[in-house]
């Protein structure tokens, strides 16, 4: 899977804008977020649809362990999967382009955005708009990954219980891109006004 720079203007969610324009505050100089400048007020309307996970390297590659999982997104997975390794939970049809995309927002050092086709449970249509955001104690090595989901349904009845499960049938992504600030000129750290 390939993750194409594209600017922060491609995501529909405004909640996931919000994230990004958090995440590219000018007032870090450029130094990515620190997972505890994840508790602040502006992100708590968010909190029930994040997970935080902590980025493990080993000689095996890069591994990802929830930290947090959010209560809207215990239904989604089917459990709250705090404590577990991604490449343990994830189902095996959807696990490599999964990890792709968290290991590209390690490996780019941005945000990753995806939108991905599913259906539920009766075969309603919905679309997953994921963002991943990197985040790092000391403001430059990433050591943790924050995540926000985002589903949208046309007529908005659809069944959230098991939709990671249910949807593995359709499971078409629409975007991958590599989040850039500057391919609408600004850099990482510059102020974003409009979101």
């Amino acid at each position: 899977m390939e993750f194409e720079p594209r600017p922060f203007t491609i995501v529909k969610s405004v909640a996931q804008r919000g994230l990004l324009k958090w995440w590219n505050d000018p007032r870090r100089n450029g130094r990515l977020p620190a997972p505890a400048d994840c508790e602040v007020e502006e992100l708590a309307r968010l909190k029930p649809d994040i997970a935080l996970y902590r980025v493990e390297r080993s000689e095996s590659g890069l591994r990802f362990k929830c930290l947090s999982h959010g209560a809207n997104l215990r239904p989604i997975d089917g459990a709250d999967i705090t404590g577990r390794y991604q490449d343990e939970f994830l189902p095996e049809p959807v696990k490599a382009g999964a990890l792709a995309a968290y290991q590209a927002t390690v490996t780019m050092a941005c945000p990753i955005y995806t939108l991905r086709n599913a259906v539920d449970a009766h075969n309603v249509p919905v679309t997953f708009e994921r963002i991943r955001v990197p985040l790092s104690e000391c403001g430059d090595a990433i050591d943790h990954l924050l995540t926000h989901v985002e589903i949208f349904c046309e007529d908005g009845r659809y069944q959230r219980d098991n939709l990671l499960k249910a949807g593995l049938s359709t499971r078409e992504y629409l975007v991958t891109a590599a989040i850039s600030f500057a391919a609408v000129g600004l850099s990482r750290g510059a102020q974003v006004i409009d979101t």
